[in-house]
C-alpha cells in the first residue's frame, strides 16, 4: 500500500499541474477539474495512511469510509462534488461540452478555490501531530 508520503507527493504533483493549467484556464478547465479531484483523492488517502485506515480499494470503498464516519463529514461534502464534476469533465455525461456544464471561472473559483481548499483544510485539521 502506498505510504502517507507517497500520497502527499502525488497530491503535490497534482497541485503543480493545477497551477500550470490555470495559466490557460479557459482552454483547460475540464482538466483542472479532473486533477483537482485527484489531488483531493490523494489528500484523503494521505490522511487515511496517517491514521492507519486501510487503503481504499476503489472509489466506492473510499466513498463509503468518508460518508459513514462523522469526522470526515466536511471532507465528504466537498469531495463528492469534486468527484461528480470530475466525472462530468471526463465523460461529458450531462452536456455537449464541459464548459456548458461549468464555466472556466466557476471551475477556478468553486472547484479549486473553494471545494478543493475545503478538503485540504479538513485533511490538515485531522492529520495526527508528530510527537
Amino acid at each position: 500500500m502506498p505510504s502517507k508520503n507517497a500520497h502527499e507527493a502525488m497530491a503535490d504533483r497534482c497541485q503543480a499541474t493545477i497551477d500550470f493549467l490555470l495559466s490557460d484556464r479557459d482552454q483547460h478547465s475540464e482538466w483542472i477539474a479532473v486533477v483537482s479531484f485527484y489531488r483531493a483523492l490523494h489528500l484523503v488517502e494521505m490522511l487515511f495512511a496517517a491514521l492507519g485506515v486501510t487503503h481504499s480499494r476503489n472509489h466506492e470503498s473510499r466513498e463509503s469510509v468518508l460518508k459513514t464516519n462523522r469526522k470526515y463529514e466536511n471532507i465528504w461534502k466537498h469531495y463528492r462534488v469534486l468527484w461528480s464534476v470530475s466525472t462530468n469533465a471526463r465523460y461529458l455525461s450531462t452536456r455537449e461540452s464541459f464548459s456548458d456544464y461549468m464555466s472556466p471561472e466557476k471551475v477556478e473559483n468553486e472547484i479549486v478555490k473553494h471545494r478543493l481548499r475545503q478538503v485540504e483544510n479538513s485533511v490538515r485539521k485531522l492529520m495526527p501531530t508528530a510527537t
